[in-house]
């Protein structure tokens, strides 16, 4: 009963957050979460909604959130004719209550440490598609919540991935699975995730 009652609840914040983002119960909400746009392969996921069928692509809307310089990708997204589809937004946005909203996390990173975003979207149950070299990649996996593209990167593969993700049967259930791996396991005291945020969070000191 109480399994019951939290997906109930779950369903109606989603329901709720969905209602205030404007998004029909039809569209597909994607997100990308994270700071360095470039490093994280936002350019990769605008070119990935470009080339989704039409029928989807019309549905789709991705929200960028992160801390960067937004006009490039402004740009590009306007090259690609998505601007009307595509919002950027700075870092501070509720993240937890937006990744209950959305239908896919895309994070086709060119190199990151660990890409805690993939944890937190696993475990809110958003469905993730992210590239193998970040560190937390394997949890997409493990908990079998999402797809990982392989190394080398290939645009069109990943551009396939994502036209597959969105149209598989499977989406409901890598949300259930992310959920259940949440509740499963001990992510975020392990010693190996808590050296690699380190790691990670030391690497873009260095950087700035």
């Amino acid at each position: 009963a109480r399994a019951a009652c939290a997906c109930h609840t779950s369903a109606t914040q989603r329901k709720k957050i969905r209602a205030e983002l404007a998004l029909a119960d039809d569209q597909l909400l994607l997100l990308f979460i994270g700071s360095d746009f470039k490093r994280k392969g936002l350019d990769r996921a605008l070119r990935a909604v470009y080339s989704l069928p039409t029928e989807i692509k019309n549905r789709a809307r991705l929200f960028a959130i992160g801390q960067d310089k937004p006009a490039p990708f402004a740009r590009l997204a306007k090259r690609l004719s998505l601007r009307p589809q595509v919002t950027l937004l700075p870092g501070g946005s509720d993240i937890p209550a937006v990744m209950q909203a959305g239908d896919a996390l895309l994070h086709p990173a060119r190199h990151e440490n660990t890409g805690t975003v993939i944890l937190e979207a696993i475990v809110a149950g958003l469905p993730v598609i992210a590239t193998d070299v970040c560190g937390f990649a394997h949890h997409v996996t493990e908990a079998d919540a999402g797809v990982v593209a392989r190394s080398p990167f290939n645009q069109h593969t990943f551009n396939e991935q994502l036209r597959d993700m969105l149209q598989s049967p499977r989406r409901p259930q890598w949300r259930e699975n992310g959920i259940r791996y949440g509740r499963e396991q001990d992510l975020y005291s392990r010693k190996e995730i808590a050296s690699r945020i380190i790691a990670d969070r030391c690497g873009r000191k260095e950087a700035a």
